[in-house]
């Protein structure tokens, strides 16, 4: 799609792109149930497709083939799946991948100098961004780039989302890469050159090698932990008496309690015996 083949100073075939980014192409064809993403860009991911091994978490990994010291460049993301499991997990347990990038060149960052900068993330729990709504022949409204699906990745809060121009495209690829096959689901961000005229000399241009980073995040509270923030957002604190004994309380609703009365029970079903029960006033169920 607007690409033709080309070749370069030593006659390896090339694929070059008219000077349509490939968010435009993608823009065309929003109805299509498939992306044609860049065959030559770096695919990265939070997770190890093939093991499922996840990055450390709370650890920055540094990108070494993202770099946009002197042009931009298209990155792959592989966005983190709704089934993403958290081993030995409670219930409510999250996960999230974040992409960013140091403000500074590396050097400068192992002087403690500059910051990270958000600049997208997937939840598995969180749907994606959908850009540019628009309306197909029938006036039904569909996205023009995201697919809204959960786990795809979103542009940050604030001003990095608003001010970078950033923007994900995915959905499934259309086409083979170097780093992808077909029929696989990713997205796709076009990242700006970090470097910037000269203040002094406009003709001039500040070379920023800012390095890129994935970091892997996991929020995994116990019950314990759950109870203790309960209680310190709605009372003065507790102690560790109340602690020991609301947690026990809790272990022996869990496993009294039948979640699935209470399921039918909240769909319309009358016939569990936890309504049943508690309008005949003889409840069996545990108390908290």
């Amino acid at each position: 799609i607007l690409n033709r083949l080309g070749r370069d100073s030593q006659g390896r075939g090339t694929m070059i792109v008219d000077r349509l980014s490939s968010q435009v192409i993608l823009a065309s064809l929003a109805s299509a149930a498939t992306i044609f993403f860049d065959p030559a860009a770096v695919k990265h991911s939070c997770v190890n497709e093939t093991t499922g091994t996840k990055l450390p978490p709370g650890v920055p990994v540094h990108l070494p083939d993202v770099d946009t010291t002197y042009d931009e460049q298209t990155v792959l993301l592989k966005p983190i799946a709704p089934d993403t499991t958290i081993p030995g997990a409670s219930i409510g347990a999250t996960s999230m991948c974040v992409f960013h990038r140091w403000t500074l060149p590396l050097a400068d960052k192992a002087n403690r100098s500059g910051f990270y900068y958000p600049l997208g993330r997937s939840n598995p729990t969180v749907p994606g961004e959908v850009y540019h709504d628009a309306e197909d022949e029938n006036g039904t409204a569909v996205p023009a780039f995201s697919t809204g699906n959960l786990g795809d990745w979103n542009r940050p809060a604030g001003r990095a989302g608003r001010d970078g121009g950033l923007e994900y495209v995915c959905g499934e690829a259309g086409n083979n890469g170097t780093n992808f096959d077909v029929g696989e689901y990713l997205c796709e961000v076009t990242l700006p050159t970090t470097s910037t005229p000269n203040h002094a000399d406009p003709t001039e241009t500040d070379l920023v090698d800012a390095p890129y980073f994935l970091t892997y995040y996991e929020r995994n509270l116990t019950v314990r932990n759950e109870i203790s923030r309960f209680l310190q957002k709605n009372t003065f604190g507790p102690t560790a008496a109340e602690l020991d004994e609301l947690e026990v309380a809790y272990a022996a609703l869990v496993a009294d309690y039948d979640f699935g009365d209470s399921v039918g029970d909240t769909t319309g079903d009358t016939t569990g015996d936890s309504v049943g029960d508690s309008v005949a006033g003889k409840s069996t169920k545990a108390t908290p």
